[in-house]
C-alpha cells in the first residue's frame, strides 16, 4: 500500500486548514475585495445558455428547475474571469446532477454555441450505487467493491463539452465523505495561472493544472433529464475575488497522436509516443495506469491522414481523433482519456517551505558550475512563464535553494516539453532523481530513477506521463546520521512516488559518483534544479521541512 502513504500523508496535512495561501494569493487579496455576484433578488448581470430548465430567484437563493427532455442549462455571468477566488453555498435534489462552471466559453465556432469548460460537479445521488470504473478507492489504497456505495464525487473536476473528467475523486475518500446530502454545502474554488484547485465544505478536493482555457465565464448548470418530475437546486452566497486576467497560454505544440487511448469496452489502454522521423510506438497495457511489460508494442509512421500502427494480429488506425484497434474479429473504438496524478496541485500544508509558488524565484540561486554547493548570485536566468511556470531555459544553468535541509517531505510538479529531455532534482545537491522523458520508452531507465548511486538498484516501474502534461514527485528523505566525531553511523534514506506510484521504498543510499560524489555527505543541504541543455518546466514546489522542531 506504499505507493498511497505520502498522498495520505498530503491529504492528513491539508485536512488541519481550510487553505494556506501561497504569497501570490495572499498579495493578490490585500489589494482585492470581495464582490457579490448575485444580489439575493435579481438575476442582473447573468444570461440563459443553451437549455431551457428555468431559473428564478426564491428566498434568497437562485434556483435551478429540471424541464423534460432539455438539453444541459447553464446561467452564465456576463463578465468573464480568469484568476480568482469563487465561493457559493449550494443544496439540491437527489438524483439531480448539476455543476459550477468556470473559466468556460460559448461560440458558434464550437458546436454552433455549446457551453464548453471547465465545471466544479454537484454529484448528489445517493440512493445509485457506484459500479462503473475507475472504482473509488479508500484512503489506504483498497479497492471500493462496485454496487456498494454511490460515486460522490461532488467537487471533481470536468471539462464540459469536451475531454470529460479530468480529476474525479476516485482517490480522495475524505473529499467524497465531505458532501452534506439534503443540506446546505460550500464550495469554494481557487483559479490561478495554470492551477484550480476546490474545497467542498473545508475539505481539499480536487486540483488541475491545466490551460486549454485561461478565462471565461461563470456558470450555474442545471443537468438534462429524463424524469418528468421537476429536480431543483438551489444556490445562493455566491462571492468572489476577482484577481484579474489569467496570461496563461494554451499549448499549441502538442502531437494530435500522442497520449493515452482507452476502450470503454474492455478498458484496454494504449499509450502512443512520438517517435524520431514521423514514427510512432503504442505500448497495449489491459487497465489504465497499469505498469510493467506491455501486452503488445505496435509501432508505425504517420501519413497524411494519420497514423497506422501494428504489432502481430493488432492493428491501429487514428484519423480525425478516432482512434480504432483491431486483432482478428475483435474491433476497440479507443477514446482519448488523461491520467490524472493524485497530488497534483496540492495545496502546501500549514507550516511549510513554499520554493516556487509561480510568482518568483526568491528562494533560489544560481550555481556554481564546479561548485555545487556554492552559488554565484540570484537564478535571474530562469524564466517564470505565464500561468505559473519555472522553465530550466538550456544555457542558463543549474540552480540551488538558499535554505539547506536534512528530513523532509518535498513535493514538485514537472512537465516535459516534446523533446529530448535531460534534467533532474538533487537531494542535498548531492542524490539525482532524473527527469527524463520515458512515455512509451521500452527500454532504459525510467524517469524518477535515482541517476547517480554507487549501488545496483533494482528495476522500478515506468509510470512517466506524455510530454507536456504535469507530472507529480513526492520525495520522502531522511539525512544521513553522524556521531559526535563526525563519523557517518547511517546513510541517507529515500522514498519516491512518482504520479502516485511507488518507486522507491525507504532506499538506504550507500553513496554516489560522479561530480556530485565529491561532495562527500552531510547533515544538510539545498536542492538543486539541474539545467542540462534541455528545456523543462516546474510549479508548486513545497517542503515540509521534519528537521525543524
Amino acid at each position: 500500500m506504499m505507493k498511497h502513504r505520502l498522498f495520505t500523508v498530503i491529504v492528513d496535512c491539508i485536512l488541519a486548514v481550510l487553505i494556506q495561501s501561497t504569497s501570490q494569493l495572499a498579495h493578490a487579496q490585500a489589494k482585492t475585495k470581495w464582490q457579490n455576484l448575485f444580489d439575493g433578488k435579481t438575476l442582473d448581470g447573468w444570461v440563459q445558455l443553451n437549455g431551457t430548465a428555468t431559473y428564478e430567484v426564491k428566498g434568497g437563493a437562485i434556483v435551478g428547475t429540471t424541464v423534460l427532455n432539455s438539453p444541459n442549462s447553464f446561467l452564465c455571468t456576463k463578465k468573464s474571469y480568469g484568476n480568482f477566488i469563487l465561493e457559493i453555498d449550494f443544496i439540491v435534489d437527489e438524483g439531480l446532477n448539476s455543476g459550477i462552471q468556470i473559466r468556460s466559453e460559448s461560440t458558434k465556432e464550437y458546436q454552433n454555441g455549446r457551453v464548453h469548460g471547465y465545471q466544479v460537479e454537484i454529484d448528489p445521488a445517493q440512493k445509485e450505487l457506484y459500479k462503473a470504473r475507475p472504482h473509488n478507492l479508500h484512503t489506504d489504497g483498497r479497492e471500493i467493491p462496485e454496487n456498494t456505495e454511490p460515486r460522490r464525487w461532488t467537487g471533481g473536476i470536468y471539462d464540459e463539452g469536451r475531454r470529460g473528467w479530468l480529476c474525479d475523486l476516485t482517490q480522495n475518500e475524505p473529499a467524497r465523505l465531505a458532501f452534506k446530502p439534503g443540506e446546505w454545502n460550500h464550495i469554494r474554488i481557487e483559479a490561478m495561472g495554470d492551477g484550480i484547485r476546490t474545497w467542498v465544505n473545508g475539505v481539499f478536493a480536487a486540483g488541475i493544472v491545466d490551460a486549454m482555457t485561461p478565462n471565461g465565464f461563470i456558470g450555474l448548470q442545471v443537468h438534462a433529464t429524463k424524469v418528468a418530475t421537476p429536480m431543483h437546486v438551489y444556490f445562493r452566497n455566491i462571492k468572489i475575488l476577482d484577481l484579474g486576467f489569467n496570461a496563461a497560454r494554451p499549448d499549441s505544440l502538442i502531437d494530435p497522436f500522442m497520449g493515452d487511448w482507452q476502450s470503454s469496452q474492455s478498458g484496454l489502454v494504449i499509450q502512443v509516443a512520438k517517435l524520431t522521423g514521423g514514427k510512432y510506438r503504442g505500448l497495449l497495457f489491459p487497465s489504465l495506469n497499469t505498469t510493467g511489460t506491455p501486452t503488445a508494442i505496435l509501432e508505425g509512421a504517420s501519413y497524411d491522414a494519420g497514423i497506422i500502427l501494428k504489432d502481430g494480429g493488432w492493428r491501429g488506425t487514428i484519423e480525425d481523433q478516432r482512434f480504432t484497434l483491431k486483432n482478428g474479429n475483435q474491433e476497440y473504438e479507443m477514446k482519448r482519456v488523461l491520467r490524472h496524478p493524485p497530488a497534483l496541485n496540492t495545496p502546501p500544508p500549514s507550516g511549510a517551505v513554499v520554493l516556487f509558488d509561480g510568482t518568483n524565484v526568491d528562494e533560489w540561486l544560481s550555481q556554481k558550475t564546479k561548485d555545487w554547493l556554492n552559488s554565484d548570485g540570484p537564478a535571474t536566468d530562469w524564466k517564470i512563464l505565464p500561468g505559473g511556470r519555472l522553465e530550466a531555459t538550456v544555457g542558463a544553468g543549474s540552480i540551488i535553494s538558499k535554505r539547506l535541509f536534512g528530513d523532509y517531505t518535498l513535493h514538485a510538479e514537472f512537465r516535459l516539453l516534446g523533446e529530448v529531455t535531460n534534467g533532474g532534482i538533487y537531494q542535498m545537491a548531492r542524490y539525482e532523481v532524473n527527469i527524463k522523458d520515458s512515455y512509451g520508452q521500452i527500454k532504459g531507465e525510467p524517469c524518477c530513477a535515482m541517476g547517480n548511486l554507487t549501488q545496483e538498484l533494482e528495476s522500478i516501474p515506468n509510470a512517466s506521463l506524455p510530454p507536456f502534461q504535469w507530472q507529480t514527485l513526492e520525495i520522502e528523505f531522511r539525512a544521513p546520521r553522524f556521531d559526535a566525531a563526525g563519523i557517518k553511523t547511517e546513510n541517507a534514506q529515500l522514498t519516491t512516488i512518482f504520479n502516485g506510484i511507488t518507486l522507491y521504498n525507504t532506499l538506504s543510499i550507500e553513496g554516489v559518483k560522479g561530480a556530485a560524489g565529491r561532495l562527500g555527505d552531510a547533515p544538510k543541504g539545498p536542492f538543486m534544479l539541474q539545467e542540462h541543455e534541455t528545456a523543462y518546466q516546474f510549479r508548486n514546489i513545497w517542503v515540509g521541512d521534519k528537521s525543524v522542531p
